[in-house]
């Protein structure tokens, strides 16, 4: 699959935004060297589910369709955009779930829930194994 720079966080609190148009991004902690899909799936990820994880396919169809009208995917990434998505969910729920159990108080970070990303996997799961 295609390899290149990407964010590998593209979630809407590292989104900066001016009168509902983006404006800017930040946190580049994670930048890399990566599978461009998987930049994508990381923020379909965080784009198309709901405060629960509940997928929104509206959602996940447009952001798809945005990002495409830019770098139309591969028929090779888009085969492996589900199992990429499982990876972000999977990725997301365990750095969660240890901030979660082995958070320092002093630290400015509130720890997140893992569970949502547990529902996302088993979306993404559920995607894979239809392809």
């Amino acid at each position: 699959l295609p390899v290149g720079p990407v964010h590998a966080d593209y979630f809407p609190d590292n989104i900066l935004f001016e009168d509902d148009a983006p404006s800017g991004l930040i946190d580049f902690y994670f930048a890399c060297t990566d599978v461009l899909a998987y930049d994508l799936a990381i923020a379909l990820s965080a784009w198309g589910f709901d405060a629960e994880g509940v997928a929104l396919p509206a959602a996940i169809a447009a952001f798809q369709s945005g990002y495409e009208s830019v770098r139309p995917l591969s028929p090779a990434e888009r085969d492996a955009l589900p199992e990429l998505g499982a990876v972000a969910a999977v990725r997301f729920t365990l750095t969660r779930l240890h901030d979660r159990l082995f958070h320092d108080p002093k630290a400015l970070v509130t720890p997140k829930d893992p569970a949502p990303f547990l529902r996302r996997l088993d979306w993404w799961t559920k995607q894979a194994l239809a392809a």
